[in-house]
C-alpha cells in the first residue's frame, strides 16, 4: 500500500481524482493540500504521515518547480507524479529536466493513473529513497561530583 499526499489547487482536477483513486487497491491518500506549501511544509508532511508518492498538480509551474527542486535536493529519487488540466509538450520538457517520469493529463482515467503509480511503486520497490535524517543530537549534561553523571 503506496501511501500518497496530493497537492492540487484545481477543484476539477480534485473532481477527476476523486473518481480515478477509489479504483485503485494500492494507493491510500493521506494528506490533500488545496494550495501550494511551502518546501518546509512538504517535507514535515512526508516525514509525519510517511508519504511514499507525491501527486502534485503542475498548472502554476513556479510552484511545482520549486517543491520538485526541493524534493529531488533532500530525497533524491522520490516518487512525482504530476497532473495538469493543459496539454503541451513544453511542460514536458521541463518536468524532464527536473527528473520526473509519470504526467497525467486531463481527462484523468482510473487506467493511466494506475500505471503510472504501478511504475512508482516498482522504481520504489528496486531504488528505495532514504528519507533525510534529522541533524545530530547533542546533549551537556553536567559532569561535576554528585550530580550523577560520573558513571
Amino acid at each position: 500500500m503506496l501511501r500518497a499526499a496530493l497537492i492540487c489547487p484545481d477543484d476539477r482536477l480534485n473532481g477527476e481524482l476523486e473518481v480515478a483513486i477509489p479504483d485503485i487497491a494500492d494507493l491510500e491518500i493521506v494528506r490533500v493540500l488545496t494550495k501550494y506549501p511551502s518546501p518546509e511544509e512538504l517535507l514535515r508532511t512526508i516525514r509525519v504521515r510517511k508519504i511514499d508518492l507525491l501527486l502534485l498538480c503542475v498548472d502554476d509551474f513556479a510552484h511545482s518547480e520549486m517543491l520538485a527542486k526541493c524534493l529531488d535536493d533532500l530525497m533524491t529519487g522520490f516518487p512525482v507524479i504530476t497532473i495538469s488540466s493543459r496539454d503541451g509538450v513544453e511542460v514536458l520538457h521541463r518536468l524532464m529536466h527536473l527528473g520526473i517520469r509519470e504526467h497525467l493529463t486531463s481527462p484523468i482515467q482510473a487506467s493511466n493513473l494506475a500505471e503510472a503509480i504501478a511504475a512508482a511503486a516498482a522504481r520504489l520497490k528496486a531504488h528505495p529513497v532514504s528519507a533525510p535524517l534529522p541533524a545530530d543530537l547533542f546533549s551537556f549534561l553536567p559532569a561535576k561530583p554528585g550530580v550523577g553523571t560520573s558513571t
